[in-house]
Formats: C-alpha cells, sequence, structure tokens
C-alpha cells in the first residue's frame, strides 16, 4: 500500500497541515527548514496509508454538551462512519439555544475532552469579544 507523509504542526484543535509527501525523507528536510516558532510547535510527521480508512479505525466520535455558560452537562461516544472519514473528520462547534455540543474526533476521551475544552473556551472568548 502507499503511504504519504504528512507533516503537521500544533496541538489539539490547532493542527495544521505543512506539507504532504511521497517519502519519510523529502518530509523530513522540510521540517529542517521551519524556523522556531513558541506559538504553533514543533513540526512532527503522521504517516497515513493512501486510500484506507485508516483514521478512521482508530478514532471515536465523542459529543460534548455544554450549558451556555461552558459547563459540561453531558457526553456521548460513536462510531466513526464512513461519511466521517469523507468529510475528513472535522471537529466542530454546534450552537443552540440551551447550550453548545462540541463534536470531537479522536482516539481516546481524554484527548478529546482536551480539544473540546480548547474549542468551547476558543468559541466563548470569540462571542465575548475577546
Amino acid at each position: 500500500m502507499t503511504k504519504v507523509y504528512v507533516v503537521m504542526q500544533g496541538e489539539y484543535s490547532d493542527i495544521s497541515i505543512r506539507g504532504v509527501f511521497s517519502s519519510k525523507e523529502k518530509a523530513e528536510e522540510i521540517i529542517k527548514t521551519y524556523p522556531k516558532d513558541p506559538y504553533c510547535g514543533t513540526p512532527y510527521i503522521d504517516e497515513f496509508t493512501v486510500d484506507s480508512l485508516q483514521p478512521c479505525l482508530n478514532r471515536s466520535k465523542y459529543y460534548f454538551h455544554f450549558d451556555l455558560n461552558g459547563e459540561l452537562t453531558s457526553e456521548d461516544t460513536d462510531v466513526c462512519t464512513l461519511s466521517d472519514a469523507c468529510d475528513g473528520l472535522k471537529n466542530l462547534v454546534r450552537v443552540g439555544h440551551i447550550g453548545i455540543t462540541i463534536v470531537v474526533f479522536a482516539d481516546n476521551r481524554d484527548k478529546a475532552f482536551k480539544i473540546a475544552c480548547d474549542m468551547k473556551s476558543k468559541h466563548l472568548a470569540e462571542k465575548n469579544g475577546l
């Protein structure tokens, strides 16, 4: 199976793809050219198999429900589906009249909760003009 090497930078809900390469060596060469950035962190390489559901197979879909004050009220977990994989496993914030639901794809609950809290904090800060 064909593999690609994705240069990524950032953490949790603030990850960016910097490039996709056909060899690990090419990805490593590119990383050497990136300047040190205290805000974005050190670039790293993730390996993926082309035309596979690999990203979906080791992740679950987590739903965290918060009230309008940002307090966790409930949470649910679901399996990752083919349509989720086709959509790119995008984390998202849904705002309703009684609260906020944050949907996160992650390989464990603790990581998912950290991402959800980061997304919630960002949403609440933007809502309050910060």
